[in-house]
């Protein structure tokens, strides 16, 4: 799937109405802030940042951290969205050269709603820890969708709209296949949760109306 103009435009609708309307978007991007809480002084990555909000809230949150706040992604209509109204902020675009690079090195990297749309998971997670600092953590966030895109009711809709039916999720994963992939490539869960779309909107169990499962992770060395 492209992810150009329309499709920033359609993931900014989407977390708006998730955050503003539907508490359990807002649960899930506050539990993440919370693990933040106990440090400072740390370099943070947003990887998939989109048009840069979640970094926003972050730093808003932990006003007085002294966090760097950085940001990836592979769209640039949203890099330049993200640039322009988020100054304070790094913004890279996600190539080759990016997980390269010595100087990127992160104390966490935040990977939210990013592992469902992508192919070889294991590549994926090896250049993820190629960004990791020796001892930093990794923050992952994946949907508990029941059907493989189930959540995606906008896209569904625009899909209809341009005669082209194309789901952005190629996998549907549960604790199980995240803590499988994590142990292949030397990863380990340390704490999770679910949320959920009825209150109580977060729990240690997963439920029929689950939406998310947040996981912190760490090298199993660390």
């Amino acid at each position: 799937m492209k992810y150009g103009l329309s499709y920033t435009l359609i993931t900014r609708t989407t977390g708006f109405l998730a955050r503003t309307i539907m508490y359990y978007r807002r649960t899930e991007l506050i539990h993440i802030c919370n693990l933040l809480k106990n440090k400072k002084n740390i370099k943070i990555l947003d990887y998939g940042c989109n048009t840069g909000y979640f970094l926003d809230m972050i730093k808003n949150k932990h006003p007085s951290k002294n966090f760097n706040l950085c940001g990836a992604d592979i769209n640039r209509f949203a890099l330049k969205y993200a640039r322009k109204k988020y100054k304070d902020f790094t913004f890279f675009d996600i190539n080759n050269k990016f997980f390269n690079s010595e100087s990127k090195k992160f104390d966490v990297i935040i990977i939210s709603h990013v592992l469902e749309h992508i192919k070889n998971r294991n590549a994926f997670m090896q250049n993820i820890k190629k960004l990791l600092k020796k001892n930093g953590e990794i923050i992952i966030a994946i949907p508990q969708e029941r059907i493989r895109g189930d959540c995606t009711v906008i896209q569904f809709l625009y899909n209809i709209v341009r005669f082209r039916f194309e789901n952005p999720h190629v996998v549907n994963m549960k604790f199980k296949d995240l803590d499988k992939l994590l142990v292949k490539n030397g990863l380990q869960i340390k704490k999770f949760i679910y949320t959920h779309f009825c209150y109580p909107f977060k729990s240690k169990k997963r439920r029929i109306d689950s939406w998310s499962l947040v996981a912190m992770c760490k090298n199993k060395k660390s």
